[in-house]
């Protein structure tokens, strides 16, 4: 029984589908971005839109994530974040296989390809978007070390 696949126009329409599926997925690794960013108290600009005073707070010095913390409390937040997008990109890659799965593509090739434009879009956002944002926003070398020994 041969398989039936969509014409090009009604995959496009799949393809429009799987970006508003992904879209919040993104957004919620943005917010955990910005979260972790404030607690560890990156975000000082207080007219910045992204910034939270209640947050920003503990990263103040004598606060629970303040780098002056003996206990090397300044690193929970760069390892709660580290921890909560590990669980939504296990979260994401099912979404993701899920959405390629209805574009029904005509060969594993396209399907693959299709994969991984989706999971590249997720990594990039939630891997690299703190520490650009730290380097080229703030310029601050101090912070970006940080950030990256709690990554890697």
């Amino acid at each position: 029984m041969p398989m039936i696949y969509f014409p090009h126009w009604k995959r496009q329409l799949r393809y429009l589908f799987s970006l508003l599926v992904t879209i919040p997925v993104l957004l919620l690794g943005v917010l955990v971005m910005i979260l972790s960013l404030n607690l560890n108290g990156y975000i000082k600009d207080k007219d910045s839109p992204v910034y939270i005073s209640y947050l920003a707070a503990f990263a103040e010095p004598g606060g629970w994530f303040a780098s002056d913390n003996p206990y090397y409390g300044y690193m929970l937040p760069v390892v709660g974040h580290s921890l909560i997008i590990f669980v939504i990109n296990q979260l994401y890659g099912k979404i993701a296989k899920w959405c390629t799965d209805c574009e029904n593509h005509r060969d594993v090739h396209s399907w693959h390809n299709s994969l991984v434009v989706k999971r590249v879009l997720f990594e990039c956002t939630d891997c690299f978007l703190p520490l650009f944002y730290i380097a080229f926003y703030q310029f601050d070398v101090e912070a970006l070390r940080n950030e990256l020994i709690g990554l890697f």
